[in-house]
């Protein structure tokens, strides 16, 4: 990739890392680094697989108005199944900025149109809280989540740029995080979207989580929320992203 001149990324706060070094310690950074790659990397805490798929459309629609496709490549490490955003001007959306501005709420896919609201499940407003308790459902939210997939695949096959893709968590059901949601990658209405998803694009991993914690336990994660270190970021981008990235197109 060492004639590529840009990286776009996406992805939740596992993407924007979670230091005070904002974007700084995360494997985006990393892999721009070891690429000496131009890096642009929208992640924000708390989105959903929505957001991220719009994100990198628009983006990649942004850059393909400069750059030649084959200057591109696209890493992206979606998120929870059951986080979810709502386009809306209602005055019920929740409005704050966390703590070093790693979630903003509502937010934009195009700038200065902030009114994404965004809506995981440990939310208290009653927007989020009518949402989960009529509207969400464990089939509708993995649907969801391959369909995005599915998009920027396609989007990305179209345009002829390369990329790679991952998860945050294990959100595809065989280990701790993705346990929570039952058996739903065998429903009817999940199944013939997973069927069609170019898993060979996907790290040979369960989620970025689960392989920190398995191959860098002692310091590799954080103690309250697990997100990985810089260390741990350092050490996946080192032994999974790269390896991979090399092999798939010969380095």
């Amino acid at each position: 990739y060492m004639d590529k001149k840009i990286l776009l990324t996406s992805g939740c706060s596992f993407t924007m890392g979670s230091s005070k070094n904002l974007k700084k310690d995360s494997w985006p950074k990393y892999v721009a680094t070891h690429y000496n790659l131009r890096l642009r990397n929208p992640a924000m805490g708390s989105i959903g697989n929505g957001l991220i798929a719009k994100q990198i459309i628009y983006q990649t629609t942004q850059l393909l108005k400069i750059n030649k496709p084959e200057d591109i490549l696209v890493g992206i490490m979606w998120s929870g199944i059951d986080r979810h955003e709502i386009y809306t001007l209602s005055k019920e959306a929740k409005k704050y900025v966390e703590t070093d501005g790693l979630i903003e709420n509502p937010t934009e896919v195009v700038p200065r149109k902030k009114y994404w609201s965004i809506m995981h499940p440990a939310q208290t407003d009653s927007m989020a809280k009518i949402y989960y308790k009529y509207l969400h459902s464990n089939v509708g939210s993995l649907v969801n989540t391959m369909f995005n997939i599915l998009a920027v695949q396609s989007f990305l096959k179209v345009n002829k740029i390369d990329y790679f893709m991952t998860t945050y968590m294990d959100i595809f059901g065989t280990k701790e995080y993705g346990m929570r949601f039952g058996n739903t990658l065998k429903d009817p209405d999940v199944k013939y979207l997973n069927d069609n998803i170019d898993y060979s694009k996907f790290l040979p991993i369960s989620g970025c989580y689960e392989w920190v914690k398995e191959n860098h336990p002692e310091n590799g994660l954080t103690g309250s929320d697990n997100h990985p270190l810089p260390y741990g970021h350092q050490k996946f981008t080192e032994e999974v992203i790269i390896p991979f990235c090399d092999k798939l197109v010969g380095g």
